[in-house]
């Protein structure tokens, strides 16, 4: 709404977030405030988006500060242990109850057995999730590698089925990434992930995991995996030896971030929903709309080339970038996602800019390059301009909108009255709104 529309646009001074971690005196609207028990939030919101936590004396502050923005843990830093305690304590409860009380889950076997190595496994992105309870034969086109479905000897229930389909993509998740891929810790950091996307996937049945999941709680596990010293003084863990509380309390608060991710995502991966706003193919027509409406001549170009906002933005939207771009680059953009309080506007202006961003490679391609582009976006692109371009369109069209509304005026007249701010690309069909 308008008022949302209007707080996004009002500047909020950017602190060190170790200062509003810590409780140090900060600003609030210029006036001097000792944060003192609680953490100011819309200023963590602020720095947060302005990639406050790239710097290199702050990105160890990434996971807590990701934890207070999605409202995982309150602000009031003297709560914050006993909370840790109730995550942990609920999702273990789940895992107990859906995984330790099935007779054929033996996780520790399968570890063994190389479930989580990828070596034995034909997983190429071709194959198809098995196996189907119903329709599977259990066997392996190649007979040397086994499948899953072998390696975990589970009865052909729906449960067994969906474990499988989980493990075959979590083998999949970033796997240029040293985090997931070095031993010795890489196969429990693979299960980690079957754990969380399995009790999530469970718990709730009315929406049915799909590939893309697993890309999104990669991230978040990233990010929570490299908080292991805040996590242990949040979670009265003294000694440093007790690394495997440490582990299962990251993995507790992971679950915590993925399910406020993937709820807030339910409609992407609803099918029933998809030409609803809030669905994949509703958010797919939002972001060519804007591209229409902010650049018509690039618009028009890719549309009479054919290429259609689903051959990039299905994958761009329910992974949330998180394949287009590095690990440091994805976390980056996610920061802003984070600080943001309307996420899906933030994705949808991000996911604007990016093709607003390589409007000259599009505009003398075919569709053959402009797919290419698109779908494996250059790695030279700098995020931080994409996350401050994004901001700066955003905040362009609100102010252009009220304008018109408040002068009944046209949009260029608008556009005049607003006057030029720095990191437009195109607006409104215009690009003399760039500094």
């Amino acid at each position: 709404n308008n008022e949302q529309e209007r707080s996004s646009t009002t500047t909020i001074n950017s602190f060190p977030v170790s200062e509003l971690i810590h409780g140090k005196t900060v600003l609030e609207g210029g006036v001097p405030a000792v944060a003192g028990h609680q953490v100011p939030l819309a200023s963590l919101r602020a720095s947060t988006s302005s990639g406050a936590l790239s710097n290199e004396t702050e990105h160890e502050l990434r996971p807590l500060a990701w934890l207070l923005l999605s409202e995982c843990l309150s602000n009031k830093r003297d709560e914050w242990r006993a909370e840790c305690k109730v995550i942990d304590d609920e999702y273990w409860s789940f895992v107990s109850e859906l995984l330790d009380a099935e007779p054929w889950w033996n996780e520790q076997e399968w570890v063994e057995a190389g479930c989580f190595d990828g070596c034995r496994f034909a997983s190429t992105r071709s194959e198809s999730p098995g196996p189907d309870p119903e329709t599977s034969s259990d066997k392996s086109s190649d007979p040397t590698k086994m499948t899953p479905y072998q390696v975990i000897r589970a009865p052909p229930t729906p449960e067994a089925f969906l474990l499988c389909e989980i493990i075959k993509d979590v083998l999949r998740t970033h796997p240029d990434l040293s985090f997931y891929i070095s031993p010795p810790h890489s196969p429990y950091r693979l299960l980690t992930l079957t754990r969380v996307l399995y009790v999530w996937s469970r718990l709730n049945g009315g929406v049915k995991y799909v590939q893309g999941m697993n890309e999104v709680i990669g991230v978040v596990f990233f990010v929570m995996g490299h908080g292991n010293q805040w996590f242990k003084d949040l979670g009265g863990i003294d000694t440093d030896a007790d690394d495997a509380r440490t582990a299962k309390l990251v993995e507790s608060l992971t679950y915590k971030v993925t399910t406020w991710l993937l709820n807030s995502m339910v409609d992407i991966f609803t099918p029933s929903l998809d030409d609803d706003s809030t669905g994949v193919s509703g958010r797919i027509s939002t972001i060519t709309d804007k591209v229409l409406m902010h650049d018509p001549i690039l618009a028009t170009h890719l549309n009479d080339l054919g290429c259609e906002g689903t051959f990039y933005l299905m994958r761009w939207i329910t992974t949330l970038l998180s394949r287009e771009f590095t690990m440091p680059d994805t976390v980056r953009i996610w920061d802003g996602m984070f600080g943001s309080n309307q996420r899906d506007n933030y994705v949808t202006y991000v996911c604007v800019t990016m093709i607003l961003m390589v409007r000259e490679q599009l505009l003398v391609g075919d569709f053959t390059k402009c797919i290419e582009i698109l779908q494996n976006y250059p790695p030279d692109i700098d995020v931080d301009e994409v996350v401050r371009r994004a901001r700066a369109l955003f905040r362009f069209e609100v102010m252009v909108r009220e304008v018109c509304g408040g002068m009944r005026c046209n949009i260029r007249e608008g556009m005049q009255h607003v006057g030029p701010i720095d990191g437009v690309i195109m607006a409104f069909g215009w690009s003399e709104v760039r500094q």
